[in-house]
């Protein structure tokens, strides 16, 4: 049978009834008749096989594994009965009512951006919200990606996806959707946006205007679609479905706070119709507690040798420990307990190789951690950046967060915050080098940020592992770096930051100058070699760093705070002992057998000018200081060349001695003091004698070594 002029036609499953006479004859059927009834019987079964077709090829363009009832989130780890019911319990309330949903100006939002740190646990809250959202007939579609399944790391089947689970959750569009894939059957090989316009917007469109609903789109894992401008299109397409009018969805986007992620959602387009909920923001220390002591019971109850393992394993002290190394995220004990549940080995050694108190007394290549290490490694290998001023800038967080710890940080450096702007003038890089440096790695480093309180956060990690993977050179490869070499890096710039202060013809004083004078004999100390110690980090630097004490102790503290009790850890005690068997590391501020009560002597400097030099010049203090206190104890000081080490400026090795130039005129004497003849010696003194009798040293001695100006022996007490 032919149609005259016919193009482009098919007739599929076709039934013609009431056709008579011979088609290749005279036709003695009515040609109206038989259109008639191809129009009727036959279009009934056209349709039905357009709407196979139709939804077969829906079936082929979607990510099934990406969905909420895949097989893969059958066995996906999900929140303990419990657990994170604050957060999920704010997220449904942005759900249900928009009562956390709102901005400053109580305007209503239509998306919810879900923010946290790698192995925080998000995936757990969202496939949680998932199922309370399915439960209560509110969830439209969800969508998770991963980088773990073959093509959940794209965005190409999002579309489709949330399409296929829409002919279900909103059956009203059902029929509009097959109808765009049958005139269109290679609608999925086109764009997003198309596939938008056709799929779900103009199928609303369709629906009678008294239909009005609101439903849940979520979205988890947004960050682990790899590709960035495939992140950014889908952004587009989710403010899309969000600014419909008639609103017809909220939509829920959980992810890291990766720089592209975090840029979109500060934009204009975004910041009026999204509301931001991190979970950092909820301590989960309970959580993580709840969660180990359940899978240490479930060990205990099933493990092989499980007669073998103490009701009491672990102890509390081990648990208290794991707990504080999980800093409320999921990641590291989960990576725990997958790597002790091995029922071919004893539990109870698995967890100490874990906690690194004995070796494995197996054989096994496999690290506890490498799970855990292959992510620390992913993130801190960004592309297109700079590893080592990574490395540097992690590791000085580290050693100031360390130094902060301790009590040099009262009371010039206590009101210091570790921000990226105090540590691009401290390490002397040009500003914003930290931000630029670190701003792939939010996943795992909390950076300052303003809040509602007006508070700024200060850097620090979000994973107490982290330090862990960092210190262990097996672990960390290329990242790590010794202690030592941090401790001598801040050192050195802090002795670079006091030299620009007092050779200024200006001195003010500044958070690096604080910090500077407070830190640099907490970094000094913590270099373990002593001749590296002394000859990278003389004391006469220590030296520098009490003026700096002083002179703002005149300027800023009140008569009533003694120097002697709150600064006394600035003098270099150890180098007062010549015995290299005595512990040049301890606590300096505790004193012990190197406190001199002739401590008086600079408190009562500091006493006099607190009251008559207000308004004085720094330089003016300094030489003061020189004249009346040190010239009148010390005999000779021979002046002595600053020390000849590099120091990073600006990202450049640059010579300190070159940096170093002489200080302004008033101010000559106030590193290097003329020399002058010795005082007689106190009354009740006697001159220098053998250690072996134990008697006191000369008071000319002493002091010398009390202020660094050379190694000197030990004072002993009047």
């Amino acid at each position: 049978m032919a149609f005259s002029q016919a193009q482009n036609f098919a007739l599929k499953n076709a039934t013609f009834v009431e056709a008579q006479g011979n088609y290749n004859n005279n036709m003695s059927m009515s040609w109206a008749r038989m259109v008639k009834n191809i129009n009727t019987t036959t279009n009934i079964t056209t349709l039905a096989s357009h709407h196979a077709d139709s939804l077969e090829l829906l079936h082929k363009a979607r990510a099934i594994e990406a969905t909420h009832t895949s097989k893969t989130a059958a066995y996906a780890p999900k929140c303990k009965p419990g657990t994170r019911i604050q957060v999920i319990t704010d997220i449904m309330n942005w759900v249900t009512t928009g009562a956390s949903g709102k901005d400053s100006e109580g305007t209503s939002t239509s998306v919810l951006w879900f923010q946290g740190p790698a192995g925080g646990g998000k995936t757990c809250v969202m496939r949680e919200v998932v199922d309370q959202c399915q439960k209560g007939g509110l969830l439209a579609a969800a969508y998770f990606f991963s980088t773990r399944g073959v093509g959940l790391d794209k965005e190409d089947p999002f579309i489709a996806t949330i399409v296929h689970q829409m002919t279900t959750s909103i059956p009203e569009l059902k029929p509009g959707i097959m109808a765009a894939i049958a005139s269109n059957p290679t609608i999925f090989s086109e764009s997003l946006d198309c596939q938008l316009e056709k799929l779900v917007v103009e199928p609303l469109l369709g629906l009678p205007s008294g239909s009005g609903f609101r439903m849940v789109i979520a979205v988890d894992g947004f960050d682990e679609c790899r590709n960035p401008k495939g992140r950014r299109n889908l952004l587009n397409i989710i403010c899309a479905l969000a600014t419909l009018d008639p609103p017809r969805f909220r939509v829920v986007i959980a992810s890291r706070p990766e720089l592209d992620i975090r840029t979109a959602f500060s934009s204009q387009e975004f910041v009026s119709i999204a509301h931001s909920l991190r979970l950092q923001d909820y301590d989960g220390t309970n959580d993580v507690r709840v969660y180990l002591c359940d899978e240490f019971c479930r060990i205990r109850e099933t493990h092989p040798a499980k007669s073998s393992i103490p009701e009491s394993w672990p102890t509390e002290e081990i648990l208290n420990i794991l707990i504080e190394k999980s800093s409320g995220c999921y990641i590291y004990p989960f990576t725990v307990i997958k790597y002790v549940d091995n029922p071919r080995r004893s539990p109870i050694i698995l967890l100490n190789v874990v906690l690194d108190l004995q070796k494995p007394t197996f054989d096994s290549t496999e690290s506890p951690f490498a799970e855990l290490d292959a992510l620390y490694s992913h993130i801190l290998h960004p592309q297109d950046n700079d590893l080592d001023l990574i490395k540097r800038i992690l590791h000085c967080t580290m050693a100031i967060q360390e130094a902060k710890s301790t009590n040099f940080w009262q009371p010039l450096g206590g009101d210091i915050k570790l921000t990226p702007h105090f540590l691009d003038e401290l390490l002397c890089t040009s500003p914003g080098t930290t931000d630029m440096a670190l701003c792939d790695l939010h996943s795992i480093l909390l950076m300052p940020s303003p809040s509602l309180s007006g508070i700024v956060d200060e850097m620090r990690f979000y994973h107490k592992s982290l330090e862990d993977y960092l210190f262990s050179s097996e672990r960390s490869k290329d990242l790590y770096q010794p202690k030592d070499q941090t401790h001598l890096d801040l050192a050195l710039q802090c002795i670079v930051h006091l030299h620009d202060w007092l050779k200024s013809p200006t001195p003010t004083p500044s958070a690096v100058g604080r910090y500077a004078s407070s830190a640099l004999i907490e970094h000094r100390k913590r270099l373990w070699d002593r001749d590296t110690m002394l000859s990278t980090v003389p004391s006469s630097d220590l030296y520098l760093a009490l003026k700096y004490v002083l002179v703002y102790s005149v300027w800023d503290w009140l008569p009533s705070c003694r120097f002697s009790a709150n600064w006394a850890y600035l003098i270099p005690w150890p180098d007062c002992c010549s015995d290299p068997r005595v512990d040049t590391h301890r606590s300096l501020s505790s004193g012990g057998q190197y406190r001199c009560g002739r401590l008086d002597e600079i408190d009562t400097f500091v006493q006099m000018k607190a009251q008559t030099s207000q308004g004085a010049s720094i330089h003016s203090i300094v030489t003061e200081f020189d004249r009346e206190v040190l010239q009148g104890i010390l005999p000779t000081l021979a002046p002595r060349s600053p020390p000849a080490f590099t120091a990073r400026r600006s990202g450049l090795a640059v010579s300190l001695r070159n940096s170093l130039e002489s200080p302004p005129a008033s101010s000559s004497a106030s590193r290097f003091s003329p020399v002058r003849s010795p005082p007689a010696p106190s009354k009740g003194t006697s001159a220098p004698l053998d250690n072996k009798d134990g008697r006191r040293r000369s008071r000319l001695e002493g002091w010398k070594a009390l202020l660094g100006l050379g190694r000197g022996p030990m004072q002993q007490k009047d």
